[in-house]
């Protein structure tokens, strides 16, 4: 069976300055089948992380393969960024739920998690964790796996040296499926960014999986409104490869729009809370209770 799609969201905030980018969001979502069932195909996510990729520049990627399983239990974990510096992951309970964890390929861990490039990926549980770069940058991007089934709604905080922050709330994976992939990614070349917290609001029952997180430099992109046209071309290019139909909800502030399209973009002016919000009352497949999602201790 091929998974069902959820979404694929291009969001772009444009400013109306003909010669400065503001912030860049690019989000995929694709539903999971149950906690069991490893997707094999992951079309939303993957199209998100190719418009990432195609919009920045020196990107490195921690598939954490290097890393030995159970590696930053109580410890936290040290990333090496080359020449775009180091980065610490650090979680709020003394890194007592976060961790390296490996499953085989083909597989999940019996609790939906699984990595996306070879076998081993972060798996975290506490309240937030947060990653922080020894040097700002302007883009990141990452895989989710498994996210939300057991009613842990997931936000980021990003905040920059001067102390402002942005929080975005990604709204529809609340209560979705076991075993779904999303990907997330930040461009901002004006504002570069030195920390980023990922918050969970049902922490230790509901487990996030993460794996391939992107750093690198965003690439010059002098942007207009008229400019905004050439983003939303972007997007429908990536459509062009993909050969399924997919549901999008794309959010204004007021409401909801519902389209039978695969990204949007949308101009707006800058804001301090983004929420990425699927359809209200998702079906949902049974699972089992929450003490199954611990995973390993």
């Amino acid at each position: 069976m091929k998974p069902q799609t959820l979404l694929v969201l291009a969001y772009t905030l444009v400013l109306t300055s003909t010669t400065h980018a503001a912030p860049m969001i690019i989000y995929g979502h694709d539903r999971g089948l149950g906690e069991q069932v490893r997707l094999t195909e992951t079309p939303n996510a993957d199209a998100a992380r190719d418009t990432f990729l195609a919009l920045v520049d020196d990107a490195i990627t921690e598939n954490f393969e290097g890393f030995e399983e159970y590696a930053g239990y109580q410890t936290g974990l040290t990333l090496d960024l080359g020449a775009l510096g180091t980065s610490t992951l650090q979680s709020t309970d003394n890194n007592n739920s976060m961790w390296v964890d490996a499953v085989a390929s083909g597989t999940t861990n019996t609790v939906g998690r699984y990595a996306i490039s070879g076998v081993n990926y972060l798996q975290v549980s506490s309240s937030y964790f947060q990653l922080s770069f020894s040097r700002p940058v302007t883009a990141f991007g990452f895989y989710g796996i498994d996210i939300g089934d057991f009613s842990g709604l997931f936000t980021l905080d990003v905040t920059r040296p001067n102390g402002s922050s942005t929080t975005y709330t990604l709204d529809d994976t609340y209560r979705s499926p076991g075993g779904g992939v999303l990907y997330w990614g930040l461009i901002d070349a004006e504002n570069p960014f030195s920390e980023i917290r990922f918050s969970n609001s049902n922490s230790g029952t509901d487990w996030f999986g993460f794996d391939d997180m992107t750093v690198g430099t965003a690439r010059p992109q002098p942007v207009s409104e008229p400019g905004a046209l050439g983003l939303l071309g972007l997007g429908f290019t990536v459509l062009g490869l993909m050969h399924r139909r997919k549901h999008v909800l794309t959010h204004s502030p007021t409401r909801a729009i519902r389209q039978r399209t695969s990204f949007q973009v949308r101009s707006d002016e800058s804001v301090s809370t983004t929420h990425f919000r699927g359809s209200l009352g998702l079906s949902r497949l049974d699972s089992a209770s929450g003490a199954r999602q611990r995973g390993p201790v």
